[in-house]
């Protein structure tokens, strides 16, 4: 499938490289990308229809992952900001649908943005000749669209928060941090008391296990009896992770053996739940094992790892919560590796076997990239969170959002923000940051079977893992964005 992109400018650099077709049910399908002069050029296996789906410049905000409609293959290249403004006008159209069949009435401002973005892009449409032009109308036509899109999820998101607050005064939902695994300077435990009810408490083998069969609690006990001292709720865990600053470095005399690896798992977390049983309000069994693998292993060992941490954590604990979460829930990575499970059908497979699992979790790095997920505008968060939702267990959510486009010598992670090479005034920066933190907040609340959100890093003052992820800096100085939860917090939560 071929797509001519008259003015470059209009997408990210590299854009086309994390570009990716997926059909109905949203996967991505593997393909490779490629420019030839303007024109980029999708080649797949299938030829079945689908909805290409890119970063995209949008006035005012951050790149946003934004996708055309369904399109079928053809020898004809397509005009590639006609067919972005298509597919977000299909979908603000869809959203004021169906806020008018909840009887709602939409705001005569947003209405006629909504008629503003459909007239641009009817005549971008029937401009395409003038391919510059076309391009240039389609642009306006996506900013106005986008703008209005985000005004009607506001006012959706709104809606569901107050019909949650009708049945319940306070809201019950889980609001954590990640405190780490260091101790907590005064101005971050003045923001983290005010801002949340939970903690999470990350367990890294291979500071709680350096050498087989001796264990260093030290770090653990410290944080777990800091959040039961002054009140917080404790996630602890993920137990198991399978990238490179998890496991103990002894490992990997048995990466060849399987069966060694598991049992060393089983022993572990066999371990950490029975020295902490009865301390935790659940447990975070397992992470990232759809992604991170610094093991040599198949997907069908990723699942029996999978299963051997729940049905271990299971006997030791019978009663607190167990959640295992996935990482990069959109799949992105299907469109340039070779993995037979999507996100979903690896949880899906952990569900069908019956496990005792008590709810899922997703982790959303948004925009970063490699090894985050790309920035998407709020319904195409809600809607992937609803594909998850379908389980019918409860959600946990971890997020990460980059606060700065800057370069971060501490961050572990070589994923970084998209368009990081772009000039944004420090002003600007930090309000797109705070005002898309808090919709993705708002978005969130307003989700009932949402029972959790972790906010994935506390600071970007010590080693960490994503750019400028934090919510302190580097001095650690509360961002923005803190202001943002700790109000939401004062409003809606318990």
């Amino acid at each position: 499938m071929r797509f001519q992109i008259p003015r470059p400018e209009q997408l990210p650099d590299d854009a086309f490289r994390w570009a990716y077709m997926a059909g109905l049910e949203g996967i991505p399908v593997r393909s490779v990308n490629r420019m030839s002069g303007s024109t980029l050029i999708v080649d797949r296996d299938i030829d079945e229809s689908g909805n290409l789906f890119i970063p995209w410049r949008v006035a005012g905000r951050d790149p946003l992952v934004l996708s055309t409609a369904s399109l079928m293959e053809r020898d004809e290249p397509y005009l590639l900001p006609v067919e972005i403004a298509r597919g977000t006008l299909n979908r603000l159209r869809h959203q004021i649908h169906a806020w008018r069949s909840a009887e709602r009435e939409l705001e005569s401002e947003l209405q006629a943005s909504a008629d503003r973005a459909m007239q641009l892009f009817i005549e971008a449409a029937t401009t395409q000749r003038d391919m510059d032009r076309a391009a240039e109308l389609a642009g306006e036509a996506i900013d106005v669209a986008v703008a209005t899109l985000e005004g009607v999820m506001t006012l959706t998101a709104a809606d569901a928060i107050e019909r949650r607050h009708q049945r319940e005064t306070r809201l019950p939902t889980m609001m954590a941090v990640n405190v780490g695994c260091t101790e907590l300077t005064a101005a971050e435990t003045q923001g983290v008391l005010a801002a949340f009810n939970s903690a999470a408490v990350p367990v890294v083998w291979r500071r709680a296990e350096p050498n087989a069969g001796e264990f260093d609690w030290q770090t653990l006990d410290a944080q777990i009896e800091w959040c039961r001292e002054v009140g917080l709720r404790v996630c602890g865990g993920p137990i198991l992770r399978l990238d490179k600053g998890f496991l103990p470095d002894w490992l990997y005399l048995w990466e060849d053996d399987f069966e060694q690896i598991e049992a060393c798992v089983a022993s572990f977390v066999e371990a950490v739940v029975t020295r902490y049983h009865g301390k935790m309000h659940a447990w975070h069994c397992a992470a990232r094992l759809n992604t991170d693998a610094a093991l040599a292993l198949e997907e069908e060992d990723m699942i029996r790892l999978a299963a051997t941490v729940i049905q271990t954590a299971r006997h030791a604990d019978s009663k607190t919560p167990l959640i295992v979460s996935f990482d990069q829930p959109w799949g992105e990575y299907l469109a340039r590796e070779d993995r037979d499970l999507s996100p979903l059908h690896f949880a899906d497979a952990l569900v069908r076997a019956d496990l005792g699992i008590a709810g899922l979790g997703v982790e959303i790095n948004l925009g970063y990239s490699p090894g985050g997920t790309l920035r998407r505008e709020m319904l195409d968060l809600s809607q992937q969170l609803d594909r998850w939702l379908y389980f019918g267990l409860p959600l946990l959510v971890m997020l990460t959002i980059p606060s700065s486009r800057r370069p971060d010598e501490q961050a572990a992670r070589q994923a970084w923000p998209i368009d990081a090479d772009q000039e944004v005034g420090s002003d600007e920066e930090a309000r797109r940051y705070a005002d898309y933190l808090e919709r993705v907040a708002q978005m969130l609340l307003a989700k009932t079977g949402v029972h959790g959100v972790i906010w994935d890093q506390l600071h970007d003052a010590t080693k960490h893992e994503f750019a400028h992820g934090g919510l302190f800096d580097e001095q650690h100085q509360p961002k923005a964005a803190l202001s943002k939860l700790i109000e939401l917090r004062r409003r809606h939560l318990v």
